[in-house]
């Protein structure tokens, strides 16, 4: 493990203090719609009650789906999150997955992992077309952050200031703890960053049945025969993973009708999913479950990632992130390559929103067109 993390490009940054913010209480907002979101929270969930993101208990029986809902309805914009890296354009900061689809929607399984205070496995990816550089990170989180997850950037590889009580899952790639919280705790870690051409995505194959993400049903769904039909739909006739893929998450544009909204809207169809994609109106727990369900109803693994993007707050190289910068997107895996994340939601209703070469943002204008000289150019 030492010797791939030497063979990764790294980046050193010089290490500064940030001053803790101090903040008022977080105040819920009354008269919630809570719509797919009910149906996607976990079912045996702890929801705080006040619009924080979990309060103590195992990882496992966090709703993270409610405790998102709860901050990005809040009517005050409080700090959460300081931290520092010395990668260019980071994406986004994780601390949670929901990696178990059932009738009800996704919900949050119990990790298991070792201590982060030991050697962490390094990734290593032979693919032509995936490039890694290592990274380092300072994270403070402010006393109105209280959870048993910490937040990292994907692929942690060494962590300070971190003791055993904090555990690593490399599945999920979450920091946990069944004793602590995150309470105004100061860490840092480094990390590694992984990029995908679309040549590397579409080369990978469709996973076997012995594999053990197909073994452990995380290409299962329920059964919803509007999906069924609509997955078919925009699949059919793409020959690669990655095609079909594309396809699902291209389907999520103002060209088809969807539209940024904090509030769902119902429906009479008895299926949430169903409601969903026929109102094409919610905000990004929506969107990344949505497409999780598309992709998985496709035969591709796919869960859903919660954390923050990068936010818009920065000095030099620290961000600031708030409770509007909480986020949840779609992680997809592909063989060979490992979990890869899209983001459907609509960039323009998400401060700090990152989009890649891989799943590009599908609202903007085409770049030629805006040319001069280009067919439609003003």
């Amino acid at each position: 493990a030492e010797r791939a993390r030497r063979a990764l490009p790294r980046v050193r940054r010089r290490r500064r203090g940030v001053a803790l913010a101090v903040l008022l209480p977080l105040v819920p907002v009354p008269g919630m719609n809570g719509s797919l979101l009910d149906s996607l929270s976990s079912s045996n969930g702890t929801g705080s009650g006040n619009g924080r993101p979990g309060h103590g208990g195992a990882p496992g029986k966090i709703n993270l789906f409610a405790a998102l809902s709860g901050q990005l309805n809040q009517s005050e914009v409080a700090d959460l999150i300081k931290v520092t890296t010395n990668e260019p354009d980071p994406f986004y900061l994780r601390f949670g997955v929901a990696d178990e689809l059932k009738s009800s929607g996704f919900e949050v399984t119990n990790p298991s992992g070792r201590p982060v205070n030991r050697e962490l496995p390094v990734p290593v990816r032979e693919v032509t077309g995936v490039e890694q550089r290592q990274y380092e990170a300072s994270v403070e989180v402010t006393r109105d952050l209280d959870m048993p997850l910490l937040p990292v950037y994907s692929e942690p590889v060494r962590t300070e200031d971190l003791n055993s009580n904090w555990l690593y899952d490399d599945d999920r790639q979450i920091v946990f703890s069944n004793r602590e919280n995150s309470r105004g705790k100061r860490y840092s870690f480094e990390y590694v960053r992984s990029t995908y051409t679309v040549a590397a995505l579409r080369s990978a194959r469709k996973l076997p049945a012995d594999h053990p993400l197909v073994r452990r049903q995380q290409t299962r769904t329920p059964q919803v025969p509007e999906v069924t039909e609509l997955v078919t739909r925009l699949v059919q006739g793409k020959q690669t993973e990655y095609d079909k893929v594309r396809a699902i998450y291209d389907y999520f544009s103002s060209d088809n009708g969807f539209s940024y909204q904090l509030r769902t809207e119902g429906g009479t169809s008895g299926e949430d999913i169903v409601d969903f994609l026929t109102n094409k109106v919610g905000y990004c727990q929506q969107y990344a479950a949505a497409m999780g369900w598309l992709v998985r109803a496709a035969g591709i693994p796919a869960r859903v990632a919660f954390g923050f993007t990068s936010g818009s707050n920065r000095s030099g190289n620290t961000y600031t992130l708030t409770n509007r910068n909480l986020h949840a997107w779609t992680e997809v895996y592909f063989d060979g390559i490992g979990w890869v994340p899209f983001d459907a939601t609509p960039a323009y209703g998400v401060a700090g929103s990152t989009r890649s070469a891989w799943a590009p943002d599908t609202d903007a204008p085409d770049p030629l067109t805006n040319q001069p000289g280009a067919p439609n150019a003003a």
